[in-house]
């Protein structure tokens, strides 16, 4: 029946990739009613609604079976074409994509189909939607005139009511006529229909529902109530369908559903169903209805049955031919297996005989002496005989050779006869060289013999190299000035002995062999043959065993023995050799005397020059200490500072010299090491030039430091040792050079620890480089015959004498710290033409370095308010010593006591109980060292402070002081702001400083009167003052000094009392640290 006439065509759009679901798809179309257009995947569908509005498909079949993207995806992506929202969607799958049904509907699918279907089936499917598609698109007319009637109600005035009722009557009248014409549609529908309000009572059923169900529709029936009343169970169960999964139920939730697990039930039969639900909103989005269509599926339902039944009996048809299929498969395998078996068998067994005859080293012939023929083995041997001999279709006089062809016969023969088989050796002439053979040949049946023959050649050669060699080592033996003897270890007697062996023991050969050494008395210590003999139990030989034996004259000797265990004529010996080292030991006895008193007298050395440092530098610092004391009293006159000035310098020079002695006795003793660390050596060798520049220019000389790119910058070594190594050699060509110039060069070398050792990837470590250093002057010259002498300690050249200047320690002391840089300085030199000094050192190169820069620390002269009483004691037995520390301490605001010894000390130490004790070392009746482990031993004394004092200038001293339990270690003489900051250190004083006043302040910001000198203070000055300043104070050069601070302007006094006072404290170190820190800064 058509409701809607005059309406296009039905237009159906296919979407399914070419395959035989496809084909039945478009044959069933094809006799229908209903026309279709194909697209190949969803793109193509898609390009084809975008490019012609009248390609609107009236409705969607979608193949999935084929799809290799997420099943749902081409569903989602259709739903998003606003032109299809309200085009249903039916799909078609297969029975094994069931379990992704949801997941489609809930995607936007109105229905589906399972492959196979028939074209009934399919034809209802499409009808079932296109009926359902026009029922929701006649709802949606019917929503839009009662929202155009409200709007004219809305719209009308009081004077329009005539106007309305009629408006009103139109509008009933057309509502009527809409539902009656909805209810005619509805009628028409080959499927139940079922239309429930949204408070759950049914509202309209079509005849097709009611034959279904098989009753009418009860108005007052409720949604809860409709399972019960319609029999409506879950298929295939006794069981009512669930409210909660009933679709009509669920459409009034707002779902759209589909099933096909329910059937209905009454005048026993049984009806499955398909039921699709969806609910029914108003413009406003308000649930009103809830419409659920169903039909019989009965027919479906049977169809997969059968196809079910067809499949099953399919699949065992199939599982039995395949059975029938896997049994004769086996056989066959197992024909196969057996015969491949088989097959393995063979070979291996060919591979077991090939390997037999490859790993044969014979040659195996079968001759037949009847016919004459030769039947070849393929052993590797016979291969190689082959390269040169042919073998195959040999006779055996062909092969054999002709000399001994008969007597072979003849040996063929006799086995033949005689059954028994014979051997014998043989040798062939074979590229002018002798090869030997051994043969064996035994009878075979039918008067044939196999012959199996063995190349000896090597085995020859070896017996007859033994015996050469044998015949060697009996003349070795014989002729050997070692003793040599073997014996038998079974019993120790000896079996041989060459003459030597006679010497060494005074008894003759037949006098030994047959005997052993006990017999003959030859361990003078039984306890040396045990051990001998244990350790040629465990390893079967040594090496260099010393012993003690006893001639038959009866003197006692000393041998070096060694011995190894050998196989002779199936006996385990023991062939020894034994050195007579008797005169060695006692050279070496001497030797060790002689090592001992040269150590012994080194130790007293040491001992002198310890005691000897402490003896001198003792009283020097007191000197210097009560001399400085003396020169801030203003009340002397300029004659007494001069005098005061005179012993600090001369107080200076003595030290500088027992600096210099210490300091090569140290060197010798090997007590120097170096003190290695990164440093900018183009600035160091700056500094030289500008020290020595000024010193240069006043002789009239050219003073050149030259160094090109290649030599790195930043380099690693004991820049100190360096230093005055150059400043050494560079002093010592200046000054005996008086017209010319001096040259400095420095250059990087290859070699050893060149470009080739640098670490190929990491090139942020230390890089192994040799350095070379040459120092050539146009001066004096050196006499060849002096060379020799000049790096030896107080030996000078004729021209240091005449000089009147050293004491012949500056070049033996540079020559041990280049040795000690892994370096030797080597000197070239003629009489009035200059000499060359040349040294090379290892360093190690480094890519950059922070230079490190010091702040000087202004003066102590008080104590903070509110801080302990802090107590110090000093211990030291020299009274000027005591005085010295005493003061310093007193003037600033400690409480000092005075002890002159040890035990004093630690009877102080008891009552007073100080927070600090400032010990000396070496003292009469108890030294420094018994009462600090005294001290430190108790509780209480781990709390004290205790500092050493010592006027050893030997490094040693140190570990003795520190192991001894003092907690640090100030040599003599120190400085006045090492004692304050080692103080500070340990008991966290805090000081008042020296300020500096206002007319010093405009000299210089920070130099006050009397407030220690600092690096930033000496810019005033010119470069070449400052470097000829360090160069003397590094000298100790006074006069000189003194000669430098007189052109200090006199507008800067403060630094020139403040350098004065320097020297007059024997200060010159202070001078060179300050102008280096200088250097560093600018």
């Amino acid at each position: 029946m058509n409701i809607l006439p005059n309406i296009k065509p039905i237009k159906i759009l296919i979407i399914a990739a070419y395959s035989d679901n496809y084909q039945t798809i478009n044959k069933y179309l094809s006799s229908s009613e209903y026309s279709h257009i194909h697209a190949e995947n969803l793109e193509q569908a898609l390009s084809i609604i975008d490019t012609d509005t009248d390609s609107i498909p009236d409705l969607i079949l979608i193949d999935l079976n084929h799809s290799e993207i997420n099943i749902s995806e081409p569903i989602k992506k259709l739903q998003k074409v606003t032109r299809l929202n309200d085009v249903p969607i039916i799909v078609s799958i297969t029975h094994n994509l069931i379990t992704e049904l949801n997941s489609l509907l809930a995607a936007g699918a109105n229905d589906y189909l399972i492959t196979p279907f028939t074209q009934a089936e399919l034809l209802a499917r499409i009808q079932t939607q296109l009926h359902f598609h026009k029922l929701n698109a006649e709802n949606l007319r019917l929503k839009q005139e009662n929202t155009d009637l409200k709007i004219l109600l809305e719209t009308s005035t009081e004077h329009g009511d005539l106007v309305f009722e009629q408006l009103h009557d139109q509008a009933e009248e057309a509502v009527r006529e809409s539902e009656h014409r909805l209810a005619q549609f509805l009628e028409a529908v080959p499927v139940g229909v079922l239309v429930v309000e949204a408070s759950g009572k049914l509202y309209f059923m079509n005849q097709q529902a009611k034959q279904i169900l098989a009753q009418d529709l009860d108005p007052n029936l409720h949604t809860d109530q409709l399972c019960s009343t319609y029999q409506l169970y879950r298929a295939d169960t006794n069981q009512l369908y669930p409210l909660d999964r009933l679709p009509i139920a669920r459409s009034l939730q707002g779902e759209t559903v589909t099933v096909d697990d329910l059937e209905v039930r009454h005048a026993n039969q049984r009806i499955p169903l398909e039921m699709q639900t969806m609910p029914i909103y108003d413009e406003q989005g308000t649930l009103l209805y809830g419409i659920s269509v169903f039909k019989d599926i009965t027919a479906r339902k049977r169809t997969e049955k059968i196809l079910t039944e067809y499949n099953q009996t399919l699949e065992q048809a199939v599982r039995d031919r395949t059975q029938e299929l896997e049994t004769k498969n086996q056989q066959l395998h197992q024909e196969i297996e057996e015969r491949k078996l088989l097959e393995q068998k063979l070979r291996t067994s060919e591979g077991k005989m090939r390997a037999v005859f490859e790993a044969m080293p014979d040659i195996i012939l079968i001759i037949d002496p009847q016919t004459n023929d030769i039947q070849v083995a393929p052993t590797r041997p016979t291969r190689d005989i082959e390269k040169s001999i042919p073998l195959i279709n040999q006779t055996i006089e062909q092969f054999l050779d002709s000399d001994n062809t008969q007597s072979w016969f003849q040996q063929i023969h006799q086995v033949i006869e005689t059954q028994e088989p014979i051997h014998f050796d043989y040798s062939l002439n074979d590229a002018d060289q002798r090869v030997w053979f051994t043969a064996s040949i035994a009878p075979l049946p039918n008067n044939s013999v196999i012959w199996v023959a063995r190349n000896i050649t090597d085995r020859k050669r070896t017996q007859f190299a033994l015996y050469q060699s044998e015949e060697k080592f009996a003349r070795a033996f014989r002729s050997s000035p070692s003793a040599m003897t073997i014996t038998r270890l079974s019993d120790g007697c000896h079996i041989d002995v060459n003459d030597s062996f006679c010497q060494f023991t005074g008894y003759s050969a037949p006098e030994i062999i047959g005997r052993t050494a006990l017999d003959l008395n030859l361990w003078v210590n039984q306890k040396d043959r045990n051990r001998m003999l244990k350790a040629i139990s465990n390893k079967g030989i040594i090496r260099n065993y010393e012993f003690e034996f006893r001639t038959k004259s009866g003197d006692i000797r000393t041998a070096l023995l060694s011995a190894e265990q050998i196989n002779l004529d199936e006996q385990t010996c023991l062939i020894a050799v034994s050195q007579d080292i008797s005169d060695r030991k006692q050279v070496e006895f001497a030797l060790q005397r002689a090592k001992d008193t040269a150590e012994q007298a080194n130790r007293a050395k040491s001992q002198f020059l310890s005691n000897m440092s402490h003896e001198l530098r003792t009283p020097l610092n007191a000197i210097i200490g009560f001399a400085q004391l003396l020169g801030r009293d203003s009340s002397l006159t300029q004659e007494h500072h001069d005098h005061i000035g005179i012993i600090c310098r001369s107080g200076e020079h003595l030290l500088s010299l027992i600096n210099n002695v210490l300091q090569l006795s140290k060197v010798e003793a090997g007590q120097v090491k170096l003190n290695c660390y990164s440093f900018d050596l183009y600035g160091m060798l700056q500094v030289l030039e500008e020290m020595f520049k000024l010193q240069a220019e006043n002789k009239g000389l050219q003073l050149v430091v030259d160094y090109d790119e290649a030599l790195p910058r930043y380099v690693e070594t004991d820049e100190g040792k360096l230093r005055q190594v150059l400043i050494n050699l560079v002093n010592n060509a200046i000054k005996f050079t008086s017209q010319g110039g001096v040259t400095l060069r420095v250059k990087a070398v290859q070699g050893e620890m060149g470009e080739s050792t640098r670490h190929p990837t990491f090139n942020t470590l230390p890089i192994p480089q040799k350095l070379r250093f040459e120092i050539e002057d146009t001066g004096l010259g050196i006499a060849s015959e002096e060379i020799e002498s000049l790096f030896e300690a107080f030996v000078q050249t004729e021209a240091g004498r005449k000089s009147l200047e050293g004491t012949g320690l500056g070049l033996p002391i540079s020559q041990q710290f280049v040795r000690l840089m892994g370096g030797e300085i080597h000197v070239s030199s003629r009489l009035n033409q200059g000499s060359i000094f040349t040294f090379d050192i290892d360093v190690n190169r480094v890519e950059g370095i922070e230079l490190e820069t010091q702040s000087a620390t202004p003066r102590v002269v008080g104590l903070v308010p509110g801080q302990p009483n802090y107590r110090i004691l000093v211990v030291d037995d020299r009274l000027e010593s005591r005085l010295l520390l005493v003061k310093l301490l007193t003037t600033v605001g400690f409480s000092v006591r005075e002890a002159v010894n040890g035990q004093d000390a630690i009877a102080i130490w008891t009552s007073w109980e100080p927070h600090l004790i400032w010990m000396d070392m070496r003292m009469p009746v108890m030294d420094g060292y018994e009462a600090t482990k005294h001290i430190k031993g108790h509780l209480k004394g781990q709390a004290t402070v205790v500092l050493a004092l010592t006027a050893s200038a030997f490094e040693e001293e140190r570990s003795l002081v520190l192991s001894a339990g003092c907690d640090d270690f100030v040599r003599k003489p120190f400085r006045e702001d090492v004692i304050f900051n080692k103080i500070a250190h340990y008991l966290g004083v805090q000081y008042v400083y020296e300020q500096p006043t206002a007319s010093t302040a405009l000299e210089d910001e920070n130099l006050a009167s009397n407030q220690p000198l600092t690096a930033q203070a000496l810019t005033i000055m010119p470069k070449e003052w400052i470097h000829e300043l360090y160069q003397a104070a590094d000298s100790i050069d006074n006069e000189r000094i003194f000669q430098l601070i007189e052109q200090i302007p006199p507008t800067h006094t403060a630094i020139a009392q403040a350098i004065t006072d320097m020297v007059n404290n024997f200060r010159c170190d202070q001078i060179i640290d300050l102008i280096e820190e200088q250097m560093k800064e600018f």
